[in-house]
């Protein structure tokens, strides 16, 4: 991502962005002001959960030939006359054709997913059919029956899924099936979470009295996964500004989003002044702190489990803002 582009002339203490007139006072302002992370290119198993920059489109119809629906019998359907028997005259399993065209009196056994035989127009299942040696009678059928045709399912350049959506493993299943190996996307954002405190050791580190398994940024980054980013953490800072900036700089260049928590109230103007960005109420009756760092948003939020529960919402709609996925704050 490239927030210096958006930078209007303060530097690292603020932020100006496109569709922000000012320097934000609010935190929806902050958010609405973000730019989408640049769409790149990736492999579709790679891709799930981004936000698609263009329209995914069919390349090829699905599917992309006459295709067995049910697993039975390929029949001519004028055949198909109570009490008449037809000879079964190959065994076609899926990925494999027929040896030889179906003609007047015959059948084909065939799998489900097989193409359907040259001359065939109806498969029957079978459960409908009565087998005998190599003969069997059908039911009445119309043509058609148990026949998936060209394109029934997506025709060529249809659109799977719309620039702005999620793309889902429905849309790779379909978009893979119709030949499409990447997508245009924006990406999950890369998050990287740090906890500030002195009070905070690494989980499985003895904890003598005074010291606690950090565990907020552990509850950060499940939070900031579920949410669409790509999260990772730090080891614990101790309550000071001047360290707090430095991990924080060391951070940003391999980050889209760096949150920070551990900030009590007392210390959110101090973290935030350490950093370079802005204290804004939260909504809640709490604060946050936002802002811009060497291009990458930075965020301070609570020091206990419930206040960055509480103000996660605030933190998902700048992932959200970041993938391309807009969502106003309750």
């Amino acid at each position: 991502m490239n927030c210096q582009a958006w930078l209007c002339g303060f530097g690292s203490t603020g932020f100006y962005g496109a569709r922000v007139t000012g320097e934000p006072t609010t935190c929806e302002q902050f958010i609405d002001g973000l730019p989408v992370l640049d769409a790149i290119e990736l492999p579709m198993p790679e891709a799930q959960a981004c936000v698609l920059a263009a329209p995914a489109v069919c390349q090829s119809p699905v599917p992309a030939f006459a295709t067995v629906a049910v697993q039975g019998m390929a029949v001519r359907s004028q055949d198909c006359i109570a009490g008449k028997t037809l000879k079964i005259v190959d065994d076609v399993p899926a990925g494999f054709l027929a040896s030889q065209p179906l003609t007047a009196g015959q059948a084909i056994r065939v799998m489900a997913g097989a193409p359907v035989p040259p001359g065939a127009d109806a498969v029957v299942s079978r459960d409908r059919v009565h087998v005998v040696g190599d003969s069997v009678q059908a039911p009445v059928v119309r043509a058609g029956t148990g026949i998936v045709q060209i394109g029934e399912v997506l025709a060529a350049g249809a659109i799977v899924a719309r620039a702005g959506e999620d793309l889902d493993p429905v849309h790779i299943g379909v978009l893979a099936r119709a030949g499409v190996r990447s997508v245009l996307v924006h990406p999950r954002p890369r998050l990287v979470v740090v906890t500030c405190g002195t009070e905070f050791v690494e989980p499985g580190t003895a904890t003598p009295i005074g010291l606690v398994a950090d565990h907020l940024s552990f509850l950060a980054v499940a939070l900031g996964q579920a949410g669409g980013a790509l999260s990772a953490r730090v080891p614990p800072v101790f309550d000071d500004a001047d360290a707090l900036a430095l991990v924080v700089d060391d951070n940003v260049h391999r980050s889209d989003l760096v949150i920070v928590c551990g900030i009590g109230p007392p210390d959110m103007q101090v973290a935030a002044r350490a950093l370079g960005i802005r204290v804004y109420p939260d909504g809640l009756g709490g604060q946050v702190a936002m802002g811009v760092r060497a291009g990458i948003p930075v965020l301070c939020c609570g020091d206990t489990p419930e206040a960055v529960t509480a103000q996660w919402a605030i933190c998902q709609s700048v992932i959200n803002a970041l993938s391309g996925r807009r969502a106003a704050l309750d």
